[in-house]
């Protein structure tokens, strides 16, 4: 039991320690990081993907929290209980058709957030599949209450319980 133990609490460590060096992902932040296997929380975040012919991506936030539910880590599955960013900031360079991507998403509730909370968020887009490029921002994005299931993300702004955003000079 000892050994488990040991595990749970050091490998969520040791995975932020070597993404880096087997993806080109970038992850800076200050505080504590994972306090236990199931609970992080940090400030002054910054994480980036930037690989070779594939999308790029940017998340900045100045606070970053989430508890992960230890159940459902148990049956393979990731489930997040909360889930809050604060002043988050999204760049993504779309460089693959969308199509290409959707067999990449994991499996309906492999992946989920049970409470998303996003507050003072901002997003930026950049679609190089389309004429122009496309482009896209949508600001002062608050969320209260989310529910997120990766594999249809898009599902987001269906099931929000509290949210506004700003997008051009309208309000969502």
């Amino acid at each position: 039991a000892g050994v488990l133990l040991t595990l749970l609490l050091i490998l969520p460590r040791a995975l932020l320690l070597l993404l880096p060096r087997l993806l080109p992902v970038q992850i800076r932040m200050k505080g504590p990081g994972f306090l236990s296997p199931f609970y992080f929380t940090a400030r002054d975040v910054s994480f980036s993907y930037r690989g070779e012919g594939t999308d790029h991506f940017l998340l900045q936030c100045s606070s970053l929290r989430f508890r992960i539910s230890l159940t459902q880590l148990l049956l393979f599955r990731l489930r997040f209980r909360t889930f809050s960013l604060v002043e988050p900031y999204l760049e993504y360079e779309n460089h693959v058709e969308s199509f290409r991507k959707t067999r990449l998403l994991p499996a309906r509730r492999r992946i989920q957030i049970d409470s998303l909370r996003i507050e003072t968020g901002e997003v930026f887009v950049v679609d190089y599949t389309l004429p122009g490029p496309y482009r896209l921002r949508i600001r002062n994005i608050n969320v209260e209450g989310g529910v997120v299931d990766l594999a249809t993300s898009a599902a987001l702004l269906l099931q929000i319980r509290r949210g506004r955003a700003e997008l051009g000079r309208g309000i969502i």
